[in-house]
């Protein structure tokens, strides 16, 4: 299934809570629908030797490559996966939509969601070295703490893909029906 072959580009941004599967599901959804992957944390690990982690330089310089990234894919009309854990964080997802929509691009929201005990499992289980991704249940609180409760994101369309039983493979076919 190639769905590549637009003449804008296609955002499919998976977002939802560390642990629920967002680069392992948009991993997936690549090989189905040939779009490339921007995982966050690529830009999260490339800032931190510049700025350190979770301070306010930090964070802004983490939006900027994400947005260039997004920018210039829009600006080319290149299709693209990107993964994100913050979606509480409203200021840089309007400005992702916008930029995107001005280049007359089309953004897809995917939420992901996991039962609680699933993600501290998931959590415990996983490498999370080669990225800086959060590997601790201490982490994964402090994480839910500063960033508050999980919120839908309402400003397009999109889909809730509950992935507590489901497999990373299926996750990922039920995401390549709703980006149609």
């Amino acid at each position: 299934m190639d769905i590549s072959a637009y003449d804008f580009m296609k955002l499919v941004f998976i977002y939802g809570p560390p642990g629920a599967g967002k680069l392992t599901i948009a991993r997936e959804l690549s090989k189905l629908i040939r779009y490339p992957v921007f995982h966050n944390h690529i830009a999260i690990d490339a800032v931190r030797p510049l700025y350190g982690h979770g301070n306010k330089k930090s964070e802004e310089m983490i939006r900027a490559v994400n947005l260039a990234a997004i920018m210039l894919m829009s600006v080319k009309k290149e299709n693209l996966i990107f993964t994100y854990a913050r979606p509480n964080d409203r200021t840089f997802i309007r400005k992702v939509v916008e930029m995107v929509e001005l280049h007359g691009g089309k953004v897809v929201f995917a939420e992901l969601i996991c039962s609680k005990n699933e993600l501290h499992k998931r959590i415990l289980l996983r490498d999370g070295s080669k990225y800086s991704k959060i590997s601790d249940r201490k982490s994964l609180d402090a994480f839910e703490k500063s960033h508050g409760p999980f919120r839908k994101i309402t400003l397009r369309e999109g889909v809730t893909i509950n992935t507590t039983k489901l497999d990373p493979k299926e996750a990922a076919l039920v995401l390549a029906r709703s980006t149609k």
